[in-house]
């Protein structure tokens, strides 16, 4: 079932501020949200390897096991690179493009159609390899009214509600609740009255 359309009265980039900062998410996934509502999906350092001559990046603790064919660059992380795998929906090739300035692009396409691609920064010390992917736009309104406006994907609407104490938040949409609990101290303006 579809949510019915919300007209917001409010300008796009209209947040709360109880909800800028750094959360986790009941499935362990960190999220952040900036304070003109940017939301960043945050991936821990993720252990990999590079082979001794630099055209295949692995991913060892992923399951399935994450493996990279190189398809421009020389060495080290920057380049272009390729995974496929296979699973029930068909055939998915990803697509990643690491730049030595620190910010990153990735395609998805399944089938040999396109899917998704998204955007984001990465941090590696040769050995691990952290991200912060943007994901979405938040904005709420009234009576607790919110949108995310997720970059390649489905617009959620719905409602949120924050704690009394500002370390946690829900979202509800017609098809399921998500529940956040705060990792980082209040941001400044967003202690509960």
């Amino acid at each position: 079932m579809r949510a019915p359309p919300v007209d917001l009265p409010f300008t796009p980039n209209t947040i709360d501020p109880a909800l800028s900062g750094l959360w986790r998410t009941a499935r362990g996934v960190q999220i952040e949200i900036t304070a003109d509502g940017t939301l960043f999906a945050l991936q821990d350092a993720l252990p990999f390897t590079l082979s001794v001559d630099g055209q295949t990046l692995t991913f060892p603790t992923t399951a399935p096991l994450w493996q990279f064919t190189r398809l421009s660059g020389s060495s080290g992380l920057p380049g272009l690179w390729e995974r496929f795998e296979t699973d029930d929906s068909g055939t998915w090739r990803e697509e990643w493009h690491f730049r030595s300035d620190g910010s990153y692009t990735f395609h998805w396409s399944l089938n040999g159609q396109f899917d998704s691609e998204g955007i984001g920064t990465y941090v590696s010390n040769g050995t691990t390899l952290s991200t912060r992917e943007r994901r979405a736009m938040i904005t709420t309104g009234p009576d607790d009214a919110i949108i995310l406006s997720v970059y390649f994907g489905a617009l959620l609407q719905g409602t949120y509600s924050v704690a009394p104490d500002g370390q946690s938040w829900t979202l509800t949409t017609a098809q399921e609740t998500f529940s956040y609990t705060r990792l980082s101290p209040l941001y400044p303006g967003t202690a509960p009255a």
